[in-house]
């Protein structure tokens, strides 16, 4: 009788054993089977594709803008993927100062583990802070290598920068006010706006295959941000127009209760 209990004892060990090993080689998505094959090309622009006006021409309450400069700064990047894969990647910033970035720290290394701790997470996170002027068009804020996937959303961070041009602040716009009478007055934006922004891709996410190189655009809105500021209200000082939290401080809180709406993701095609 004891032996026959130790028999199967012995027979239930092997069939779990030889069970576990089975489902390992079976799971498509072990860390072994993965590895970042494709590229992810993150860049920045100030208009969609399909807008009809340009910077130098941006409608507002009273008149129109000219932005000549529109700098950005934002913190780490958080690209969401949800293809079942579950992959976890931090991504590298593969270049360097390029299109008007200024990259300041490198990306995150790939994580290491078994195939249990790669399954947990599949999200490319982009290590920033980037600065970025928009108003020059399309510029590069990185290339990340990446486990092929299908990605739904970004979150980001509006955050301060103590450097040139920001001095603490998150955003700063200049450039030129004509009003509706001709009149021109330069003008100066400049916004302490800190705050995670979280964002669907466009046509319902972007599927990175194997060995690919695919181009992801993410679109601050200048159109959007400053469509409602009611610049004919603003107050001049010497012979320009100050807009941040001592001056004009109701055309600022206008352009930042914008900024999350005026924020798209898509394919660049």
């Amino acid at each position: 009788m004891k032996l026959s209990l130790r028999i199967l004892a012995v027979l239930a060990l092997s069939l779990a054993v030889f069970w576990a090993s089975g489902c390992k080689k079976s799971n498509p998505y072990s860390s072994a089977s993965l590895t970042k094959s494709s590229t992810a090309l993150m860049k920045a622009t100030g208009s969609p594709r399909a807008a009809n006006t340009t910077l130098s021409d941006l409608p507002v309450k009273g008149g129109k803008l000219n932005v000549q400069t529109a700098w950005i700064n934002i913190a780490d990047l958080r690209i969401e993927e949800n293809s079942g894969n579950d992959v976890e990647q931090q991504g590298e910033n593969n270049n360097g100062d390029q299109g008007g970035v200024d990259n300041e720290s490198e990306g995150g290394k790939e994580e290491s583990g078994g195939a249990e701790d790669s399954l947990d997470n599949a999200d490319i996170t982009a290590a920033g802070p980037f600065n970025l002027d928009i108003s020059g068009g399309q510029v590069l804020i990185g290339s990340f290598d990446v486990y092929p996937g299908t990605f739904k959303k970004v979150d980001f961070t509006f955050t301060p920068n103590v450097n040139d041009p920001f001095y603490g602040k998150t955003m700063v716009f200049s450039g030129e006010f004509t009003s509706d009478a001709g009149t021109v007055t330069p003008f100066t934006l400049k916004s302490e706006f800190s705050k995670q922004i979280q964002t669907p891709i466009a046509g319902g996410g972007i599927t990175v295959a194997a060995n690919s190189t695919v181009e992801i655009n993410v679109v601050f809105d200048l159109a959007g941000w400053f469509g409602n500021v009611d610049f004919s209200t603003a107050q001049i000082s010497n012979g320009q127009i100050l807009i941040d939290a001592s001056n004009n401080a109701a055309l600022l809180s206008a352009f930042e209760a914008n900024l999350e709406q005026h924020v798209e993701v898509e394919e660049h095609q």
